[in-house]
């Protein structure tokens, strides 16, 4: 499904266990997204710590209308996201 198929698919459906998008990867899928992007300052991940060249790439967008959801889970390598 192409991504603005999706969106339209956000805005419009009534199912009541929607499609939800997960792991999108911004470097990996749409790269110049990437600069309209940041972290807010209050949000602390151990991940920054590392070295910009062996930091992990976890920058994901988890996308759903309403009703849709996560399920209860430990996010890679333990680390915490924020929604």
């Amino acid at each position: 499904m192409l991504f603005k198929d999706y969106i339209d698919y956000v805005l419009t459906t009534q199912d009541p266990d929607p499609l939800y998008l997960l792991d999108w990867f911004v470097d990996k899928n749409c790269p110049a997204l990437r600069n309209d992007y940041a972290v807010p300052e209050y949000f602390d991940s151990w991940a920054d710590k590392f070295m910009q060249a062996i930091r992990p790439k976890f920058l994901a967008f988890y996308i759903g209308p309403s009703r849709s959801a996560s399920p209860l889970h430990i996010d890679i390598m333990s680390t915490s996201a924020w929604n």
